[in-house]
């Protein structure tokens, strides 16, 4: 059998990864299409949507190759890689609400008061989690493994990821330009998160966990917050310069975690 020529080999490979991109991208917009007939079909329940929605996701993209944890082994080693995910979630998650708050307070942009937790906490945990699940897996397990397949490394799956975040919401009326940065520097930091542990845990967390605290935990279920310039929250009602701040606060966590949580293999060599 003839080698095959080297200029042979420099023409298909960008074909390749192009092809993957283009597979990619029709998979995440036909899921994401998929969500929303679901979301139109159960009505206006936002629990019940979001549940919904994350099963969809779970499920599709789990066709297309994302794992919640790529490693097939069983026993403690899983467990204690999903607890470390979790844990560092929720640590970020509590820096990225926390600092632009005390930010907002010092400035004048707010006021806080004690809130008052209730049962409602519960449904807002299981939603936030839903929603987390379904637009970290979709938003960015689902570009880090078609850069993985196309050979471009995790670099360009965060650039993807950043992208599919913001042009999801960017589609969402009444966004703010303060919103879409805001998602954007998101959807780094949970990007780098995901690729950096190998596993979902992380980024889902820290999504579930800045969802919830700057949701329902700022309105009254675990604070109170009045907002007399901006707003900090999930989505496209963040606005002002708080939402700025926090955008601020993700970049600088997605550099950090770029820098100090050990590399894969795959993220050395794209280094």
């Amino acid at each position: 059998m003839r080698p095959v020529p080297s200029a042979t080999v420099r023409l298909d490979a960008p074909r390749t990864a192009l092809r993957e991109i283009a597979k990619g991208s029709a998979w995440l917009l036909g899921t994401a299409a998929a969500v929303r007939l679901a979301e139109v079909v159960v009505g206006r329940n936002p629990l019940v949507a979001a549940l919904v929605g994350a099963i969809i996701v779970d499920l599709g993209t789990y066709r297309v190759g994302v794992r919640w944890d790529p490693d097939p082994s069983t026993g403690k080693e899983p467990r204690a890689r999903a607890f470390r995910g979790i844990g560092l979630g929720l640590g970020v998650a509590l820096v990225l609400v926390v600092v632009p708050l005390l930010v907002a307070v010092l400035a004048g942009f707010a006021t806080v008061s004690a809130g008052s937790p209730s049962s409602s906490l519960g449904f807002a945990l299981l939603r936030a989690a839903a929603v987390a699940t379904r637009d970290e897996l979709l938003y960015r397990g689902l570009p880090l493994v078609v850069a993985a397949r196309a050979g471009l490394g995790p670099r360009f799956g965060i650039g993807y990821a950043v992208l599919a975040g913001v042009a999801a919401l960017a589609l969402v009326p009444g966004a703010s330009w303060e919103a879409l940065v805001l998602a954007a520097a998101q959807g780094a930091l949970f990007a780098v998160l995901w690729a950096r542990t190998g596993v979902a845990w992380a980024s889902v967390a820290a999504h579930a966990g800045f969802t919830l605290l700057a949701g329902v935990g700022l309105r009254g279920g675990l604070l109170d917050v009045t907002w007399k310039s901006g707003l900090l929250g999930d989505g496209p009602r963040a606005r002002g310069v708080v939402a700025l701040v926090a955008a601020a606060v993700a970049v600088g966590m997605a550099i950090a975690a770029w820098k100090k949580l050990p590399a894969r293999a795959v993220e050395k060599a794209d280094a």
